[in-house]
């Protein structure tokens, strides 16, 4: 059981937590990504979306109910814009200038970490090779996201240690998912599905209420529009490719 538990932890660690790797590697190039970052809010947005449709909604069919895909995912929408809100009211009083998007954002991917971390947990518990597989997938399946993410909590005027910081601690939270899922046994399929209609209602929220509206704040030129459109569409093809190439 031990040494279950260890693979669990390590593979864990690989899974979420390595695939920070492609957005430090945007952070190396700090001015490149800021004065790129509205194309990176495109690809952010078209690789959430891109998740939802090609990743979570085939999940939710699979193990959920109709009430599960349809009421989790609206549940989702409504708590972030309540969450969002009174984020923007907390920094309206307080003076602060930073993006609420950062915070919505960095909370949907740690809930998204967390179910990440279950996943693998699951896997392991039947069999070590599924769980490795399971783990590789995990990981290719993060890289995109986190790309995109990096560039935008950068524009949203975080500091380069500070989006690190935050981006650590929240693919922390996937081990946390594993090890409960270890000692509590593999989670019933429904509340699977539940967690993940959830975050589909956030990522869908985050991408189009917070991320595609940002190409309003730019200078409208037919260039800035067409390569926003160029990466988002890119953004939901890199998803679609992973999903086809490694399934979960």
């Amino acid at each position: 059981m031990v040494e279950t538990l260890l693979l669990i932890v390590l593979f864990t660690i690989f899974g979420s937590v390595a695939s920070l790797v492609g957005g430090g590697m945007l952070l190396a190039k700090e001015k490149f990504t800021k004065k790129n970052s509205i194309y990176f809010v495109g690809f952010a947005a078209g690789a959430l979306l891109g998740t939802v449709f090609f990743d979570f909604l085939p999940e939710i069919l699979e193990y959920g109910t109709d009430s599960v895909t349809f009421t989790m995912p609206l549940l989702g929408i409504v708590a972030f814009f309540i969450l969002e809100n009174l984020l923007r009211w907390h920094h309206h009083h307080a003076g602060k200038e930073v993006h609420t998007f950062n915070y919505t954002i960095t909370i949907g991917d740690s809930i998204h970490n967390l179910i990440d971390g279950i996943v693998i947990a699951a896997a392991f518990l039947v069999n070590a090779p599924l769980g490795i597989a399971t783990s590789i997938a995990v990981f290719f399946h993060e890289i995109p996201q986190e790309i995109g993410d990096f560039g935008v909590l950068l524009r949203g005027g975080w500091s380069r240690t500070k989006v690190i910081s935050y981006n650590i601690l929240s693919a922390l939270v996937s081990i946390a998912g594993a090890v409960a899922t270890f000692f509590y046994a593999s989670p019933s399929p429904g509340l699977t599905a539940n967690l993940i209609a959830f975050t589909a209602g956030i990522f869908i929220y985050i991408a189009g209420v917070d991320l595609i509206p940002e190409i309003h704040h730019e200078k409208r030129t037919a260039g800035i529009m067409l390569a926003f459109t160029i990466f988002l569409l890119l953004g939901i093809a890199v998803i679609y490719g992973v999903t086809q190439v490694l399934p979960e």
